[in-house]
């Protein structure tokens, strides 16, 4: 080899790992911001709100003052009590974008367009996924938590996930879903057992109370794998559709929402690097087979 092939050779080792470097400094830093943020969140404190607390409270000076010119020129002409809620006026009207947003029309969507004659669902979210499938069926809904709840078509069972499902009454369904569960399973942050590999364990017991040919819709969170004691597993996706595939469910579609919180839908999953990732989150449509 020439030195002058050996110094382009060198430089563009020395560019990869220069590139390396700086992709994992840049997911590291995200994670450390993503983590940060969940922290504050889980305490009472929503970040958001703590940098905008200043123009939202001269905002809110300002339109009191407003207000009160005209208020005895109102209608409503009783007594102004104060209640500040600050911040609204600067965020936006909503949040169209990100794992839970995706994740619920994504799987309703497929579920509308199969109409099973029953829907079993995991601990997926009450108020998101759920309540747009009671829309158009009745759903039977199992969470290890409690549920007191009086709405039509909701039946809901008492159970873990990762023990024997005997509160379904040895019924096998043909449609089953569950949403951003499995990677909490077994860090104790919803009253659940500690242990390891829960997950394996509840993606176990799915394919015991499914039926023939039924549809599993399936997310989860995937990047560089790490332990988020004791808020989450991060996957590397491929662990968990292997395991998907050696007890029996077989890979209809794989669709995901990235790191800025859109959805990139329809992919193979070979083409995707789970270690170019921090927080993605996985949508699996996978069809059982027994």
């Amino acid at each position: 080899m020439s030195a002058i092939s050996w110094l382009i050779s060198l430089s563009l080792n020395r560019f990869q790992v220069n590139l390396s470097d700086s992709m994992h400094m840049r997911l590291s830093s995200k994670r450390f911001v993503r983590r940060t943020g969940q922290f504050l969140l889980s305490v009472g404190i929503d970040p958001r709100r703590l940098l905008i607390i200043l123009p939202s409270l001269l905002h809110y000076a300002v339109t009191l003052v407003r207000y009160l010119a005209i208020q005895p020129e109102s209608i409503h002409s009783s007594k102004v009590s104060i209640a500040p809620y600050f911040g609204d006026n600067l965020l936006s009207a909503g949040v169209a974008k990100g794992h839970y947003f995706h994740q619920d029309l994504w799987a309703a969507q497929l579920v509308y367009s199969k109409r099973p004659l029953r829907h079993l669902d995991l601990g997926s979210r009450i108020d998101g996924f759920v309540s747009h499938l009671l829309v158009f069926m009745q759903v039977d809904v199992v969470d290890v938590r409690d549920l007191v709840t009086a709405v039509d078509g909701l039946r809901f069972f008492r159970g873990d996930m990762t023990s024997s499902l005997v509160a379904l009454e040895n019924r096998k369904y043909p449609s089953i879903s569950s949403l951003h569960v499995i990677e909490h399973l077994g860090l104790g942050r919803y009253g659940d057992k500690i242990s390891l590999d829960s997950w394996k364990l509840a993606l176990s017991n799915i394919a015991s109370i499914i039926t023939d040919k039924g549809d599993f819709y399936l997310s989860f969170p995937f990047g560089r794998p790490a332990v988020e004691f004791n808020s989450q597993y991060i996957f590397d996706h491929h662990a968990i559709l292997d395991h998907l595939l050696s007890i029996g469910f077989h890979l209809v579609s794989f669709s995901f929402v990235d790191d800025y919180g859109s959805l990139v839908r329809d992919i193979s999953p070979s083409s995707v690097d789970s270690s170019q990732y921090d927080y993605a989150c996985a949508l699996v449509h996978s069809v059982f087979r027994a």
